[in-house]
């Protein structure tokens, strides 16, 4: 099923030989900011949100919002969110969840 908020990803270009996935991470933090947005209704200004803006602290995203944010995000990139590690603390900034966006591609 195409999701229509989403930008659509074409996975299996990603793929490796090693069946793991590869994405540039400037792409994972414009898909990042795209699920805030959209999970926010494109109600805030994310142009001067930078990496590394502490996102609960400038936008105030709290927990249900931030659970929101993950599972989009799974749907997004393709991945699936380990249960412990689905803490707000993931998404305390765009840098820390594209991190683990990363390491999981690559799983």
């Amino acid at each position: 099923m195409k999701n229509k908020f989403f930008t659509h990803l074409n996975i299996r270009a990603l793929k490796r030989t090693d069946g793991s996935l590869k994405m540039e991470r400037n792409k994972i933090c414009e898909g990042i900011r795209e699920i805030i947005n959209l999970t926010l209704k494109g109600e805030v200004d994310l142009s001067n949100i930078s990496e590394d803006t502490d996102l609960d602290y400038e936008i105030g995203i709290d927990s249900i919002i931030g659970i929101e944010i993950l599972v989009r995000a799974e749907t997004y990139f393709g991945i699936s969110i380990d249960d412990e590690d689905l803490e707000l603390d993931l998404i305390s900034t765009i840098a820390t969840l594209a991190d683990y966006v990363e390491k999981k591609l690559m799983d």
